[in-house]
């Protein structure tokens, strides 16, 4: 295959994943819009309890979305059978992984307690959390239908199906948030109840369109049990994903946490430019996916040069895109920032922290494509490994550092997660560069 056909078959199926993830960037930006018309307490409370919650629900989110891993193997493969009994499978595991849900909202109290933030940030942050969780069996079920359409090349369906949901999301966060059309101003309880709503409705469309009868009988989906071998090799592959997540955005929450000590409204900066920064990294991420995806198609068809071409290639264009971001952050940080926050020195925190984010935009580019190059390989335990290492010891501990012993605030914090940032970049280019993931063999798990 030809670069530029490569080219145009990457950004087919990242394009779209990039509209996603600028969507859910989106709701993310116009929560913390709503929450900065609240106060600060309601925008850092909400900032740590968004991410305390997703670190803990990306562990079983991230492990049931492994679907499209196996999908897009068996769809490189020519198996469209085994494409649908990987989503049967995998749909049976994100109905188990749901039971966990009364354990997530009894844990979130002490989890954010021990956090310290502010009293008011503290309540703000349970009363998200603790609402959000209801959305847990709804968002599982759709991640994995989601997952499988991105396994068989199809990713305008999640493009379409999550828009649809964020226009629904912010529709129902403004009415409910502020009390408009009617009903009851219910503030940072009405945005969590804003989310579900939307997960919920979302979950039952993808059914309708993912399970039609059509692609019932293309692909054989009859809902099947996975047997005990089966769901240790789903495990074997998927739960390393998760915990990379899980432990990455765990990571960031003690981060806001570290930083969350020095004072909310360093708190209230730092939520606000790493929103902002999401415009940046969210297409990146989408790379990544798409990414992986394509790799793990070439790899099923015994093509392990072009899924090597495709990884660099996903990189390059990356690098090109937040690159350009970078420039922005650094060049313009004050328009980015002025319709967040009304107090002056959260915006002058902010237009600080979004210069010292442009310098690192390239590495993270490399770290976040070549990580999602070498999962959807199957390469998922480096990953892993790697990345608990460096969030926890270099981006959380680095911040503890340089603000507790070296007192040097919001921007000593970031320095941590420079430095991790740039390191993740080089360490997986190495690990993509040497090669091991041509070898990952998914076969014990069918």
């Amino acid at each position: 295959m030809s670069k530029s056909n490569l080219t145009l078959e990457l950004l087919k199926l990242a394009l779209p994943i990039v509209a996603v993830n600028l969507a859910y960037a989106l709701l993310g930006t116009t929560d913390t819009l709503f929450m900065g018309r609240l106060g600060s307490s309601a925008v850092a409370g909400v900032g740590l309890g968004a991410l305390t919650y997703y670190a803990l629900f990306l562990l079983i989110r991230s492990t049931a979305g492994a679907v499209t891993v196996f999908v897009s193997r068996s769809y490189g493969g020519g198996d469209l059978a085994a494409c649908g009994a990987w989503l049967s499978r995998f749909l049976w595991l994100g109905l188990g992984l749901s039971l966990l849900t009364p354990v997530f909202y009894f844990i979130f109290p002490p989890i954010l307690n021990f956090f310290h933030p502010q009293p008011d940030a503290l309540q703000a942050a349970v009363t998200f959390a603790q609402i959000r969780v209801l959305e847990i069996p709804f968002a599982l079920v759709s991640a994995v239908l989601l997952g499988f359409r991105l396994g068989v090349g199809d990713s305008k369906t999640p493009m379409f199906i999550t828009w649809f949901t964020v226009v629904l999301n912010i529709l129902f966060s403004y009415t409910l948030v502020f009390g408009n059309f009617g009903f009851p101003a219910l503030g940072i309880q009405g945005a969590s109840l804003g989310t579900v709503i939307s997960v919920a409705i979302q979950t039952v469309i993808a059914a309708i369109i993912v399970l039609n009868a059509k692609d019932r009988a293309k692909y054989n989906i009859h809902f099947q049990l996975p047997n005990l071998e089966t769901l240790k090799g789903m495990f074997k592959i998927g739960l390393p994903i998760g915990t990379t997540e899980f432990v990455e955005v765990g990571a960031f929450a003690a981060f806001t946490a570290v930083i969350g000590r020095v004072g909310t409204i360093e708190l209230a900066a730092s939520q606000i430019s790493n929103q902002i920064a999401s415009l940046g990294f969210m297409p990146g991420f989408a790379l990544g996916i798409g990414t992986g995806s394509l790799v793990g198609r070439y790899l099923g068809a015994k093509d392990p040069k072009l899924a090597a071409a495709v990884g660099y290639l996903g990189v390059r264009l990356g690098m090109i895109w937040m690159g350009f971001v970078g420039i922005l952050f650094f060049t313009i940080p004050q328009v980015l920032v002025s319709g967040f926050n009304p107090e002056l020195k959260v915006l002058e925190l902010s237009t600080q922290l979004m210069r010292l984010m442009a310098l690192y935009q390239v590495f993270d580019a490399s770290g976040i494509i070549f990580r999602g190059a070498l999962s959807g390989a199957g390469d998922t335990r480096f990953p892993m490994i790697v990345t608990l290492i460096g969030s926890w010891i270099v981006m959380v501990g680095g911040a503890i550092v340089l603000t507790q012993t070296f007192h040097l605030g919001l921007l000593g914090a970031w320095g941590g997660a420079f430095i991790y940032v740039c390191a993740m970049g080089f360490i997986f280019w190495m690990r993509w560069r040497a090669g091991h993931w041509q070898h990952m063999n998914l076969e014990h798990a069918h």
